[in-house]
């Protein structure tokens, strides 16, 4: 084997490295989204985890950063999120893409992307601009979230597909 036949097979060996680990990377990721949504972290801690565990993921497929966004709160005097004035919590980021309004969970089920769609009217209601975008991420969506989310226009991305489990 000459020299450039032996630098050619070194460099598939790298890309096959390179490859593997990402994928052991990847289920890494899913066995701690699965520790964690066993064990019970709740809250903000839940959503900081489950935020810092898809970014990556996120950033591939949407192109966008959840280290970019930013939490907008707002009163709803209008009434579209609630039939009262209500406070609203809207996780916004301004990509090259448009505006995405973001929503990050541990579990997602057809009434949690309801509840979001309508945060996003209310948005849209209070600041004059609809959002390009809409996206929830989440450890775990169960199929009523995936047809929803399908039915409103909602960007879902999960971890794990809980079919008719319920979330």
């Amino acid at each position: 084997m000459n020299r450039a036949e032996r630098v050619s097979l070194l460099e598939d060996l790298v890309r096959d490295l390179v490859d593997a680990q990402l994928r052991a990377a990847e289920r890494v990721e899913l066995v701690r989204a699965e520790i964690l949504s066993s064990v019970g972290v709740w809250g903000p801690e839940l959503e900081e985890f489950v935020r810092l565990l898809m970014r990556t993921f996120v950033v591939e497929t949407k192109g966008v950063d959840l280290a970019d966004v930013r939490r907008v709160g707002f009163l709803d005097e209008a009434r579209v999120y609630r039939p009262y004035e209500s406070y609203v919590e809207v996780d916004v980021v301004e990509a090259p893409s448009g505006l995405w309004l973001v929503e990050v969970r541990g579990a997602v089920d057809g009434a949690d992307v309801a509840d979001f769609f309508n945060k996003a009217r209310a948005y849209e209601a209070r600041f004059g601009r609809r959002p390009d975008r809409m996206l929830m991420v989440a450890l775990n969506a169960d199929r009523s979230a995936l047809e929803t989310a399908e039915a409103l226009g909602v960007d879902l991305l999960y971890a794990r597909d809980l079919g008719g489990e319920g979330g």
